[in-house]
């Protein structure tokens, strides 16, 4: 099943490695839903996206958006590329975790120089296919949507990045 609506990050994609705050928003999703019951709504229109998975809103037993709550808590970003019925709510569940720096939006401080260049976070750019070790000039400026994390740059290259030239 597919939320629609939400844009959650990747946890075990077999040809991604695991997003920034994906574990954590799994996690959440389990807690929320496991052994509950729902009521799941549709959209008229298509209810079966094109990798044959069910699209719903989900509906806690206390009247909670699932979908909505998701983005608002920031385990995930609103998904606005087609638009839904709740596309304004939406968007305004995602500006509040954003303005509160929940989740995905955490405010992260700006990481120290690392006096050897391979300490830390590896960070790749699912755009272009770049990643970023502590240390280089643009290290930690690629876009929260575009990150994706990596332990070492061997694991980076074999998931078919490149490293940075500066």
């Amino acid at each position: 099943m597919r939320l629609i609506g939400v844009d959650a990050p990747e946890t075990v994609h077999p040809e991604e490695p695991v997003q920034f705050y994906g574990p954590e928003a799994s996690e959440f999703t389990k807690n929320s839903l496991a052994g509950r019951w729902v009521r799941l709504e549709f959209e008229p229109q298509e209810q079966i996206d094109v990798y044959g998975r069910l699209l719903a809103y989900i509906f806690l037993e206390d009247g909670t958006f699932f979908n909505q709550e998701i983005v608002r808590q920031g385990y995930a970003r609103a998904y606005t590329r087609f638009p839904f019925r709740y596309d304004k709510e939406f968007r305004l569940a995602q500006a509040e975790a954003r303005e509160a720096g929940r989740g995905l939006w955490v405010r992260q401080k700006r990481q120290p120089i690392s006096l050897h260049p391979l300490e830390g976070k590896i960070i790749g750019n699912r755009r272009s296919k770049v990643f970023h070790v502590p240390g280089q000039v643009n290290y930690g400026r690629v876009s929260e949507e575009n990150r994706v994390y990596f332990d070492t740059p061997e694991e980076a290259v074999k998931a078919g990045y490149r490293r940075a030239k500066r």
